[in-house]
């Protein structure tokens, strides 16, 4: 079998980090659904996205889909760069 090279070895791990960073997000958000954006889920959100940053490289879209947020959540996500759809507002 032929040695990887090291462009290959490079996406290899970078596949296997960001492998890791989905299941770490998932294992947190397991069985878990909020129908109000709060401030604190905004941060669990920042926290991921500084982690998956490693492994995901270009501009990033950061969007939050919720039924219902504070004004103070809105603002916050606002402030954060995160775009902020409500549900009832999507087209299904």
């Amino acid at each position: 079998m032929a040695e990887l090279t090291e462009a290959e070895r490079r996406t290899e791990q970078r596949l296997t980090r960001l492998e890791a960073v989905v299941e770490e997000l998932a294992e947190a958000q397991k069985g878990e659904s909020k129908t109000q954006l709060k401030k604190t889920n905004i941060d669990a959100f920042i926290r991921f996205i500084k982690k998956a940053e490693s492994v995901l490289e270009g501009e990033k879209m950061l969007i939050a889909v919720t039924y219902q947020a504070s004004l103070l959540a809105r603002k916050y996500a606002e402030q954060k760069g995160i775009k902020l759809y409500f549900s009832y507002e999507l087209p299904l």
